[in-house]
């Protein structure tokens, strides 16, 4: 059975996609570049918070989840923090 999100679900995830993006992964690349945590450590993480919320939006969306993961590498590349 699938059951269709309601609008209050797709909001709290686009807010922790945003939030995700735009606050909480700058910090971490940062921290990384700075030697306060494991470079590794934060890919691995910013890999499994980004399959996370881009495999859900291609379930929702019916884009692909490829076209999806290309345009959040895009996404990564442009907010990732230069050593």
């Amino acid at each position: 059975m699938v059951t269709m999100p309601n609008e209050r679900t797709n909001d709290a995830r686009t807010e922790l996609r945003s939030w995700y993006l735009h606050s909480l992964q700058p910090k971490l690349a940062r921290a990384a570049t700075t030697g306060a945590v494991d470079p590794q450590a934060v890919a691995a993480l910013d890999a499994e918070v980004r399959s996370f919320l881009d495999l859900y939006r291609a379930r929702t969306t019916g884009i692909s989840a490829g076209a999806i993961m290309a345009e959040g590498e895009h996404t990564r590349q442009q907010s990732e923090v230069s050593p």
